[in-house]
């Protein structure tokens, strides 16, 4: 991506707090995700961020503990992951579209199945995940990303799947909190990089011998 949208708002309730240094640090390593659509090498953070001194590494590694995490041998931004994912399925629909002559005419009552039912949703969710974090506020942002989940596919469209969907959840103890103070919320969940990660089982228990 050569262009991304920088929400100053978000940006100073979020990372407000650092200093100089850190400031730069974040900016590079967002530059380069944007960049190349890919997590930052292990290996190359502090050469991409210029980090030569001990004080300037400090400041990278105090960006990656709070605002990045391990994705294979790389780094990862939660938001910017979020953006590619969009900016995947945008250019997925437009290649669809330009194949079939151009945008699709909509016709009331058709398109994507039936209309997510958020309520019913959140409902398992509590019922099935009641240690989790409770949704006692729904934002626009989370319900377009469970809408988009719901939508992805047909299997999807039935509440007997998200059941299921959160009974696999309930399996995993980093998801649950059982591992360390982090705790999976509905939120958090249908996010499209971490619904992609739940999914792929990458929140799995590992057996270590």
């Amino acid at each position: 991506m050569n262009y991304y949208k920088r929400h100053l708002g978000d940006y100073a309730k979020d990372a407000g707090h650092l200093c100089m240094l850190e400031h730069g640090a974040y900016t590079l390593l967002l530059d380069r995700l944007y960049a190349t659509e890919k997590a930052v090498p292990e290996v190359d953070v502090y050469r991409i961020t210029r980090a030569t001194s001990k004080i300037e590494r400090e400041a990278v590694d105090a960006i990656l503990r709070e605002f990045f995490f391990k994705d294979g041998d790389g780094w990862m931004n939660a938001r910017v992951q979020e953006e590619l994912d969009r900016a995947a399925e945008r250019a997925d629909v437009n290649r669809t579209n330009g194949k079939a002559g151009g945008r699709p005419v909509k016709v009331p009552g058709k398109g994507n199945g039936p209309a997510c039912p958020h309520k019913e949703i959140i409902a398992l969710y509590t019922e099935c995940l009641p240690e989790l974090p409770p949704v006692n506020d729904w934002p626009d942002m989370s319900a377009t990303h469970l809408k988009n989940q719901w939508r992805k596919s047909p299997d999807r469209q039935t509440l007997e799947w998200w059941r299921t969907f959160f009974s696999y959840v309930r399996k995993s103890d980093f998801l649950m909190g059982n591992k360390n103070d982090f705790q999976a919320s509905l939120g958090w969940l249908v996010k499209p990089a971490n619904f992609a990660k739940v999914v792929n089982g990458n929140y799995e228990n590992r057996d270590h011998a």
